[in-house]
């Protein structure tokens, strides 16, 4: 192709991909008139139709392992973490990413940052989701299953429930109080 300067007489020959991404589809927007044909045309070379994250939680794991990789959390902590715990991670596999792989990053990099050793805690992910709309109750429900759900896993074990939750035995003990189980 070619291209001209602003203010310039002479085109000058380019060669160039473009690579474009949206979150609509562009085949329904030119039906309603509000993308261009000839543009989609020009665009549509090669598709790669990539599937929300809510439909694919199995990634999510490997997405954390690579944010912690890229070490985001240290940069603006200066603590490395390297892992996040089983119950941290069922958290983020039943949460629906309205904001898809960036909100996960943003979630990420919040709950390493609230982390106090070298692995995301549920805790930091509850925090790091707390301020997410609608999140309230699910969260909330989710939570108050898994917990009940590793009491009885561990016959009512508060100690081993709570290292399976990665937590300690004082938050188990406020959830269960909270929960109404005594």
């Amino acid at each position: 192709g070619e291209l001209r300067r602003v203010g310039d007489t002479r085109s000058k020959r380019i060669d160039v991909r473009v690579v474009a991404a949206t979150n609509r589809s562009l085949v329904d927007e030119c039906g309603r008139g509000r993308f261009r044909r000839d543009l989609y045309f020009r665009l549509a070379v090669a598709r790669t139709p990539i599937l929300p994250l809510r439909e694919r939680p199995d990634d999510i794991e490997a997405l954390i392992e690579y944010f912690l990789l890229l070490g985001q959390s240290e940069r603006s902590t200066g603590k490395r973490v390297l892992g996040i715990n089983r119950a941290a991670l069922a958290l983020l596999k039943s949460h629906s990413w309205p904001g898809n792989v960036r909100e996960l990053r943003n979630v990420i990099a919040y709950a390493a940052s609230m982390s106090d050793g070298d692995e995301i805690t549920e805790d930091a992910v509850v925090s790091a989701l707390a301020c997410k709309p609608g999140v309230e109750k699910t969260r909330g429900d989710t939570m108050a299953k898994r917990t009940l759900s590793a009491l009885a896993e561990n016959q009512w074990n508060r100690t081993r429930t709570a290292r399976l939750l990665g937590i300690n035995r004082s938050t188990l003990w406020r959830r269960l109080r909270k929960y109404g189980v005594e």
